[in-house]
This record gives structure tokens, sequence and C-alpha cells, in this order.
């Protein structure tokens, strides 16, 4: 008997990869057993960040190199999401907290990744209980 692979989605612009996409992209690979990673077509990436828009040819490159996808995709033009939802028949559709993508009655499961707390924010208070530490030792130290 075969036991049938859970299929995931996600996608995104992914236009300057940063440790909030990983997170999403590893988040939502947790979800199932084969990620496909569908990467914005380069129209809507223009239109989103203009000049500051990476090329799909790399932004796709990136994606690939980070090894979490098991295949990366670059999106349609123009955008449908109904059509990629129909080419890739995934089991699960996961969705950035941030994005706000109407798929209607598509009969697919849909979850949203929370955001990922911020590793500043834990990177500070890390660095306020070693200081706290460092400034209660020296006083419990007995002097010989």
């Amino acid at each position: 008997m075969r036991i049938k692979k859970v299929r995931v989605l996600c996608g995104g612009c992914f236009n300057q990869l940063h440790s909030g996409h990983v997170y999403f992209m590893k988040s939502a690979k947790s979800l199932g057993d084969y990620l496909v990673v569908i990467i914005s077509n380069d129209e809507l990436n223009r239109k989103k960040y203009g000049k500051k828009a990476v090329p799909a040819v790399k932004r796709k490159r990136d994606v690939e190199k980070l090894k979490i996808a098991d295949m990366v995709v670059v999106g349609i033009s123009p955008a449908d999401y109904k059509k990629v939802i129909n080419k890739f028949k995934p089991d699960i559709i996961a969705l950035g907290y941030d994005q706000n993508i109407e798929l209607g009655a598509t009969g697919f499961k849909v979850i949203r990744v929370p955001r990922q707390t911020s590793t500043m924010q834990s990177v500070a208070k890390r660095r306020q209980a070693i200081k706290l530490r460092h400034a209660i030792l020296p006083l419990s130290r007995k002097k010989k």
C-alpha cells in the first residue's frame, strides 16, 4: 500500500530573504511531506517593490539554496491563485501572517503561519539576563 504524501503550497515575493521568510517556509514544510514554494512573478514583484525589485530568477535561486522546499516555481503572470492551486493540488495552503489573499471556496485546508517572534527581542533578553547575572554573581561570591 502506497502512503500519499501531504503536499503543502506556500508563496510570496521573497524579495530580500530574511529569517522571517526562512521561518515561514520551515513552518509550512512542517505541515506536510512535500513543500511547493511559489515565487511571485517579476510583474507582481515590481508593483510591490518598484526599483528595489529583485528578478524572479535570482529570488528562485535564493529560495532553492535554502533546501527547505521540494519544488520552487515562479508564479504565472498575471497572478491567478486559483490556477496555481489547481495545477499543484495541495492538501494544505500555508499563508503568512501578513498575506491577504482571497482564495474563496477552494476546498483546501488553509493554515495561517503566525509571525515569527523577534530574534532581536530574544537576543536583547538574553543580554539583559547575562548582565543581571554578572551584577548578582559578584555579590554572592565569598572571598577566600
